[in-house]
């Protein structure tokens, strides 16, 4: 068998290398060409970045410089991989596995119809964010929140206006006033927030933030955003006021907050 070095051109400098994306790679480069060899061949072998491991089903593709995968291959037990280059030119690998960060890797140049080269390739673990699954779970928690609020048990009676969470998603909201529009009798003015028909007339509202009252005549949006907000509830006048929140003994009306980080 005959060793041959692999020519570089001396220009190739000022080519600009398909970017690599996060993760570690090591390149160890040997040619190898015999007679009756046919093709280029490019064999590697993937290991785990910090214990050296080796990687079985990771996704090895061959790409051109435009980024088109040429051929694909899954690696083995041992992490090794074969792939095949249709042709002299430059390519470049890139391997692939979830929860592992994606590394590409080059440029590798066959420089004719027979030459092998080697390659090592290092993945670093990443966490994998179930988007669907961790929607769900946040969704599954604000209903848990809400309904040991007793939030569900009063809207089912019918008494008062209920903002829940499909309707927040819903909307467009911009500011906590957002919330209120279009409600009858509601109006939110200067950051105060007034109800009408009330024994007074025009009033402000008891206010609580997940069951505790406050005091907002500094403005309301001091105390709560809107993206915080899970649900509410407007009780228009003391025949609406339910008794855990101040029954007859109030004399303008009632507005609950629910948050995402409440207490319940």
């Amino acid at each position: 068998m005959t060793r041959h070095l692999i020519h570089m051109p001396q220009n190739r400098s000022s080519r600009r290398p398909l970017r690599c994306l996060p993760g570690l790679a090591l390149v160890l480069l040997a040619s190898l060409f015999a007679d009756s060899l046919a093709a280029q061949t490019l064999r590697g072998r993937v290991a785990e970045g910090r214990t050296q491991e080796a990687l079985s089903d990771v996704l090895v593709s061959l790409l051109d410089e435009d980024a088109n995968v040429l051929a694909e291959t899954t690696t083995g037990p041992s992490g090794g991989f074969s792939l095949q280059a249709p042709g002299p030119g430059e390519y470049f690998v890139r391997a692939e596995r979830l929860s592992f960060t994606t590394v590409t890797d080059g440029i590798f140049y066959f420089a004719n119809e027979q030459a092998e080269m080697s390659v090592a390739l290092f993945l670093l673990p990443q966490p994998t964010e179930l988007e669907g699954i961790d929607v769900q779970i946040q969704a599954q928690q604000t209903r848990r929140r809400l309904r040991s609020s007793g939030f569900y048990q009063r809207a089912a009676m019918g008494i008062g206006r209920f903002i829940g969470p499909d309707e927040i998603n819903r909307r467009p909201v911009f500011s906590f006033g957002d919330f209120l529009r279009g409600i009858p009798g509601v109006r939110f003015q200067n950051e105060s927030i007034q109800f009408s028909g009330g024994l007074e007339g025009t009033c402000n509202p008891d206010i609580y933030i997940d069951g505790a009252r406050v005091f907002a005549d500094f403005g309301i949006t001091t105390l709560i955003q809107p993206e915080e907000i899970d649900g509410i509830e407007v009780y228009r006048g003391v025949a609406q006021i339910p008794l855990e929140w101040g029954g007859f003994n109030g004399t303008c009306g009632v507005l609950l907050i629910w948050t995402k980080a409440g207490r319940n």
